[in-house]
């Protein structure tokens, strides 16, 4: 999505005032400012779009003092009703400092808004339509300053982050002796987009441009290329008579707005400098994001016959329902078993499993084999199990009775437990409860009739496949039950 961006890049010494068609965007920054950009700057068309509703007009954008000292974000609020704003500053350090100011000037076609504190200072100038044209006498605990901003919309919503940068190819001023920022302001939701930075030499503000493509997602997160210029050239900006240009990677959430929130970003740059040469090095944002959540390698919900495992006899009931090793959403067993929280309609449940018509089956099994786990080192299994209590309230468990999880990665022995219930006194009529140990007594949490959540984890030694399964012995008795769902293995 191609936006028409407005740079405004104003030098407070020399009280210069330089516009540039970026749409919605303004760069305001302090005494000594450099203005050196690109002249092939081409951003194409303005697209406005009507609203339904008012809205209070919101921007966002991204903050450093000329020093390098400090930087952040920016979110500046107007009230609907014009007659205040509000803007709140977070700092790299997770500092918040909030103005809230009443003076808004109405200059006819245009606002001016001055937002005044010890802490920050600076005047914002919106034209009717609400885009900022200029920012002006930025200064940050009486530090010049500069702000990037951008009007964010729902249809084309402004992304701040805050960054620094290094040199590996080093040269005075830049001597990694301070800390110099890197910022990045994005200003379209769907990945391709133009891109506007700043930056800090010593105690100059450079105010840049580039572009993102070539994205590609992966589960819920998308990785772009960032690259510096506008497509067309290379160069991001002009600093002592050099091209700066730099290229990386940007990588984001996709998820709706949430607690996974997240943006990062890295890459290299060079200047060719005339004065001291050619120097280079890194850049990387202040947030980071975890790595991508992948698709989990099994996961079975019992909610449908297209199911993920075999099993060594056919899922079976008793005509009177009070035996059973099946899959059920309740109708098809009776109607005195009751387990709660099943994800979904249906789940699979056992009881006095040898007690059918057809099989005489003191073992059940499901097991899921052939799992490709090639370049994964770690593989976490997680079951939800629950036991139904008895309609007399015993406990019907006896010794010997279990239900194991195991996992092999030969198809076959050995199968190492990971998982385990047992009965928890190792007599008759106990209550089955986690066994941690796997020497076939209980000895942890008990299981309840609600289903509860139970994981282990264990690592690949470097095999393709895995298997694994839940196997049961001995739930042969009345009232000799157990209930599972949402089998989920995962690996990374």
């Amino acid at each position: 999505m191609n936006q028409n961006f407005t740079l405004i890049f104003k030098t407070i010494m020399k009280k210069l005032l330089a516009l540039f068609c970026f749409t919605m965007l303004c760069i305001a920054c302090s005494t000594e400012e450099n203005l050196d950009t690109t002249d092939s700057t081409n951003f194409g068309t303005e697209t406005v779009f009507e609203e339904s509703v008012t809205l209070p007009d919101n921007y966002k954008g991204v903050f450093t003092t000329a020093n390098g000292q400090h930087r952040g974000t920016l979110d500046v609020v107007i009230a609907t009703d014009n007659r205040s704003a509000t803007a709140n500053l977070t700092l790299s350090t997770n500092e918040v400092v909030s103005i809230t100011t009443t003076n808004i000037t109405d200059l006819g076609n245009s606002k001016e808004i001055q937002f005044s504190s010890t802490e920050l200072s600076f005047v914002m100038t919106t034209e009717a339509e609400g885009i900022a044209y200029a920012i002006e006498d930025v200064t940050f605990r009486g530090m010049d300053s500069g702000l990037l901003m951008a009007k964010n919309t729902e249809r084309a919503p402004a992304a701040p982050f805050d960054g620094t940068y290094l040199c590996t190819t080093c040269a005075s001023p830049v001597d990694n002796s301070q800390t110099q920022v890197f910022n990045f302001m994005f200003v379209t939701a769907d990945g391709n987009s133009t891109i506007a930075t700043q930056t800090t030499l010593n105690t100059t503000i450079y105010n840049g441009i580039g572009v993102q493509d070539n994205c590609v997602d992966n589960s819920n997160q998308r990785t772009c290329d960032i690259t510096s210029g506008d497509g067309m050239t290379t160069v991001g900006y002009t600093a002592g008579g050099g091209d700066v240009t730099w290229s990386g990677t940007h990588r984001f959430n996709t998820e709706a707005t949430g607690p996974n929130d997240c943006s990062e970003f890295s890459g290299t740059w060079q200047w060719t400098s005339p004065v001291v040469g050619t120097l280079d090095g890194t850049f990387t944002s202040d947030g980071t994001c975890p790595p991508a959540s992948s698709p989990p390698l099994i996961f079975e919900d019992f909610e449908d016959a297209m199911v993920t495992y075999a099993i060594n006899f056919p899922e079976e009931v008793s005509p009177n329902g009070e035996d059973f090793y099946t899959r059920t959403d309740g109708t098809n067993i009776t109607s005195a078993y009751n387990v709660s929280n099943v994800q979904g309609d249906w789940w699979f449940a056992m009881m006095d499993t040898d007690g059918t018509l057809t099989n005489d089956n003191n073992n059940v099994t499901l097991t899921w084999a052939g799992i490709p786990v090639s370049g994964l080192t770690d593989i976490d299994v997680s079951i939800l199990f629950a036991e139904d209590d008895s309609s007399d309230g015993n406990e019907d468990w006896d010794g010997g009775d279990t239900l194991r999880v195991e996992y092999s990665f030969t198809g076959g022995a050995p199968w190492t437990p990971i998982i385990a219930f047992a009965n928890i006194t190792g007599t008759t009529n106990g209550a089955p409860a986690l066994d941690t140990d796997f020497n076939g007594l209980g000895d942890s949490t008990l299981l309840t009739p609600t289903l509860s959540e139970f994981t282990a984890s264990f690592t690949n030694p470097g095999s393709s496949t895995l298997s694994v399964r839940i196997i049961s012995n001995s739930l042969s008795q009345g009232d000799v039950d157990i209930s599972f769902d949402n089998v989920t293995i995962s690996g990374n």
